[in-house]
C-alpha cells in the first residue's frame, strides 16, 4: 500500500518509514524512555494477572492494529482476534 506525502499523494513506504524517522527524532530521548519503560511495566502486568497467552493475545493485537493502518486485511484479523476473546 502506498503513503500519504506532506502533499496527501501516495508516494511509497520509504516516505512513511522517513516521516517515521523524522517523528522519533523530535520526540525527547528522556521521553521514549519512560514509554519504553511502561510498555515493558504493562506487559509484565499482563503476564503476571492474565498469563503468557493474555500477553501473546496483545502483542499480537498491537501488531495487527499497527499493520492494519495500511492492510483492511490485517484490520479483519484485529477484528477476528478480539472476536475470538468473547
Amino acid at each position: 500500500m502506498g503513503t500519504l506525502s506532506a502533499s496527501g499523494e501516495g508516494s511509497g513506504e520509504g516516505a512513511l518509514n522517513s516521516a517515521r524517522a523524522t517523528a522519533r527524532r523530535r520526540i525527547p530521548e528522556p521521553l521514549r524512555r519512560d514509554v519504553r519503560l511502561l510498555g515493558r511495566l504493562l506487559g509484565q502486568v499482563i503476564a503476571e494477572q492474565g498469563g503468557d497467552d493474555l500477553l501473546g493475545d496483545v502483542e499480537e493485537l498491537r501488531r495487527l492494529v499497527i499493520a492494519a493502518r495500511h492492510s483492511a486485511a490485517e484490520e479483519r484479523k484485529a477484528e477476528d482476534l478480539v472476536a475470538s476473546w468473547s
